[in-house]
Parts: C-alpha cells; structure tokens; sequence
C-alpha cells in the first residue's frame, strides 16, 4: 500500500515537473518570441535609414567619378598704356579785374551788387558796353566815365580832334578829353543808358575809369572796407 502511494506521489511530482519545464519553455518561447518582435520593430525603424545611407554611399563614389572640379577664371589685369606727356599749355593772361563778388534783390526789388575791394583798398568792375567788356577803376572822384584812347577804339568809339575841349587832371597832368554819350552800361544785372562819358587824348590815361556819371544814377552806393555795394 506504501508502495503504491510513493509511486503515486513520484508520478505526481514527474507530471509536475513535466509540467514545469513545460511551463519553462513557454516562457522561454514567450520572451525569445517578445525579444524577435522588439529585434523585428527595430530593424522596420532603421531599415529606411540604413538604405538612405547606402544610397548616400553609392551616390559619392559616382559623384567623384565625374568631371575634375574647374578652377574660377583669374583675370590679369593689363598694365595701362603709359600717357604721353602733354604739352604746356600757354599761361593764359590773368583777369586784371575781379568777378562780381555777389547778386541779387533784396525784399522791396532792389537789383544790388557787390564788387570785392582789390589790392590797394581799389574796387574794379568788368563794364559791358555795346556787348564789349571794359574794366574799369571805380572812382567817386571822376566827374565823368572817362575811357582811354585804347578803349575807346575796342568800342568803335570814333572822335576827332577838334572833339577834344574838356580839360580833365589824371596822374600824369593835365590832358584834353572829347565828351561822348554811350547808349547803355552793364555791370552783371544793373544797367544804365544813354551816359555821358569823356575820351582821353592818346597817352593820357593807361586804363578807363567809372566815374559818378554812372554812379549817380544808381539808388544808392555803399563803400565798405571789403566790398562796394551798388543798388539799383
């Protein structure tokens, strides 16, 4: 009786058994079946990946394969031609009088301008007469515009000898003078017409001067140390 409950009871424990390690190789199954799906699911994640980077491997060697890589052009640039030495050109003759200095109206439409004082405290204009240019010497002590011979005949100025009847003073002595009359005098945009002037005798004066026939028919005139203003 004994016998037959060991046996009974060694049966139990070999079916147990049995059944364990057929437990244990379910779970073995089960985990080696988990640890291939996870494998499985990795290698679906990086497959794309790893074909991109063969894809990019294929692609270099082909790249290199290609045309040797070009340089960028160098430009020279080319030596200029060396200038032939020019000519001197002729000193021109300097202006004897200067530019107006400034022009323009005042607020109530007075034409003024200004001549700049030269060396010696001296105010000299560029007056246009018959569409010829005269520098003159501005002197307030001159009854007359007094023109040289020389200028008087740039401006076809025509006298006779018998024209010569005013005495006049300059700083070489007393000389004679034919009184005529000029049709306009311009200096920049001031103008007067129909002024009585005087022609100096041949040798008598060395330049011409503007004297108080055209002044005194201005507005007004004002002497400053660095400028003489004339308004119109």
């Amino acid at each position: 009786m004994l016998r037959y409950r060991l046996i009974g009871k060694s049966e139990n424990l070999i079916s147990l058994a049995g059944k364990l390690s057929h437990v244990r190789v379910m779970s073995f199954a089960l985990k080696l079946a988990c640890v291939l799906c996870v494998v499985a699911f990795a290698a679906a994640g990086l497959m794309p990946r790893i074909a991109a980077r063969l894809s990019t491997n294929h692609a270099a060697p082909a790249a290199s394969a290609g045309p040797s890589k070009t340089t960028a052009p160098t430009h020279v640039a080319a030596a200029a031609p060396s200038k032939a030495p020019e000519p001197a050109a002729a000193p021109q003759p300097k202006a004897a009088v200067p530019t107006v200095s400034s022009h323009d109206s005042d607020n109530f439409g007075f034409r003024r301008v200004d001549l700049p004082a030269g060396p010696g405290g001296h105010f000299r204009a560029n007056v246009e007469i018959d569409g010829r240019t005269i520098p003159m010497l501005v002197d307030t002590g001159a009854s007359y515009v007094a023109l040289s011979a020389e200028d008087a005949d740039r401006l076809g100025v025509i006298t006779r000898p018998s024209d010569f009847t005013i005495t006049m003073y300059t700083a070489n002595g007393r000389a004679k003078a034919a009184p005529v009359r000029l049709h306009a005098l311009h200096i920049d945009n001031l103008s007067i017409y129909d002024v009585d002037a005087i022609v100096a005798q041949p040798g008598a004066m060395r330049g011409s001067l503007l004297g108080m026939s055209f002044l005194r028919r201005l507005t007004r005139f004002e002497a400053q140390p660095d400028r003489l203003r004339l308004i119109q």
